[in-house]
């Protein structure tokens, strides 16, 4: 889906921080996002420890800040992934499946963001459930 955003000559830099929340994310990155201009694509990955603990508030705040204060640069936030491995699915499912209603919602009126909404299909996750399978990596992100 987003190699039709990007010409055929581009450059990848990722930042990875493993169990962090959306705002050690965000924070360890904000230098690095200023140097960015319309002709960059910052894709935020970000929000699933902050739903662990019970933040999606703060989760979205960040992500909202990130976008309204950084214009400057294209943004596309992923929705956060529903959670199969967890004992109360059902609850935690419905917290994700409004913080990515409004996740869109702030896209939509963000001419510089889109939202990119991946699988949500219990069948392309491994079986611990939090991560993608080989079929839901080549579903989601190959296409």
């Amino acid at each position: 889906m987003i190699r039709y955003l990007v010409s055929n000559s581009f450059e990848i830099c990722s930042v990875l921080k493993p169990g962090s929340s959306s705002s050690q994310l965000l924070e360890r990155v904000r230098q690095e996002i200023m140097k960015l201009n319309h002709d960059n694509i910052l894709i935020i990955c970000s929000g699933t420890n902050d739903l662990a603990i019970n933040k999606t508030t703060l989760a979205f705040q960040n992500i909202s800040n990130m976008v309204t204060k950084n214009n400057h640069t294209n943004i596309i936030p992923v929705n956060i992934p529903y959670r199969y491995d967890m004992t109360n699915t059902n609850t935690v499912n419905d917290s994700i499946e409004k913080f990515n209603k409004r996740l869109e919602k702030l896209t939509n009126i963000s001419p510089h963001a889109s939202f990119l909404k991946t699988e949500q299909n219990r069948k392309l996750y491994t079986r611990h459930a939090l991560h993608y399978n080989r079929l839901g990596k080549h579903t989601c992100f190959i296409k």
